[in-house]
């Protein structure tokens, strides 16, 4: 596999290992907190998003690093990975292993499953849902802009299961960005198909992709 650079592997740790705030007030469906660890209120929730995936040693031990000091300042409750290996993720495997800090919950795609929902039962109550979409297999359809008989059945499919879920608040994990070719300068093909994708989001109430 190709190395990232030094550089560029710290940007995409920096974005990849994020602290999602979660303010998951009855009647306010929104993902949202600006309050630090010591001053976080009983019904605030974090976790924290992180690709998996092939890193260097040493940049795997900085991230491991870091990932540690978010959870332990913003108490984590779980941890949601977008790598395609799914629980045989090496990296997940370090993590569990080697930190006591990272000995949470890990939510991550089952490998050949496609579309996956993991039902989260909040500890102050209601639920979340966590939409796992097999994002590899639809990039190169979105970026050929062709809205094919696979492409469609992948559409319905999310389509489906967006329908079947019931928590109170829901999100969806993906290993590749589609949202981010409505903003380049793509084709206005692939641009189409993926605010289609978009459009799918919003309808039923997903407030994280």
């Amino acid at each position: 596999m190709k190395q990232s650079s030094w550089g560029c592997t710290i940007f995409i740790q920096l974005s990849l290992c994020l602290i999602i705030y979660v303010s998951l007030h009855s009647g306010h469906p929104f993902f949202f907190s600006s309050d630090d660890g010591d001053n976080a209120t009983p019904l605030d929730l974090h976790f924290i998003s992180v690709a998996g995936g092939f890193r260097p040693l040493n940049h795997q031990t900085r991230l491991l690093r870091l990932m540690e000091k978010v959870a332990e300042t913003y108490k984590a409750k779980f941890v949601v990975s977008s790598s395609e290996q799914g629980e045989e993720d090496s990296f997940l495997q370090n993590a569990t292993r080697l930190s006591s800090s990272l000995k949470l919950p890990w939510y991550t795609r089952k490998k050949g499953s496609g579309y996956f929902r993991e039902h989260i039962k909040m500890p102050f109550g209601g639920s979340l849902d966590v939409v796992f979409v097999d994002t590899g297999s639809l990039k190169q359809e979105v970026l050929g802009g062709a809205v094919n008989a696979y492409m469609i059945s992948q559409l319905k499919g999310l389509t489906r299961i967006l329908k079947a879920v019931d928590g109170d608040w829901r999100i969806v994990v993906g290993s590749d960005p589609l949202l981010a070719y409505t903003l380049t300068k793509e084709p206005e093909e692939p641009k189409r198909v993926a605010r289609t994708f978009h459009q799918i989001m919003t309808k039923y109430g997903v407030v994280r992709h």
